[in-house]
């Protein structure tokens, strides 16, 4: 194989993944900003304990929904 059937070949992979991991990466994100947001509504509307139980359980959440 010549240098640029392999330097073709690397960038056909590159974009792949970066096509696969883009969403991953923004849902990620965007994930992360639900959750800043409920964290700030409920620990400045229902007080700490509200906020210890958010805290406790989205993990599991995530966790089980996640697989579905």
């Amino acid at each position: 194989m010549t240098k640029e059937g392999k330097k073709d070949r690397m960038m056909n992979i590159a974009q792949t993944l970066l096509k696969f991991s883009l969403p991953l990466i923004l849902s990620g994100i965007l994930q992360q900003l639900y959750n800043w947001a409920d964290a700030f509504i409920v620990g400045n509307v229902e007080g700490e304990r509200a906020l210890a139980a958010v805290g406790t359980t989205t993990t599991d959440w995530y966790s089980v929904f996640g697989c579905v």
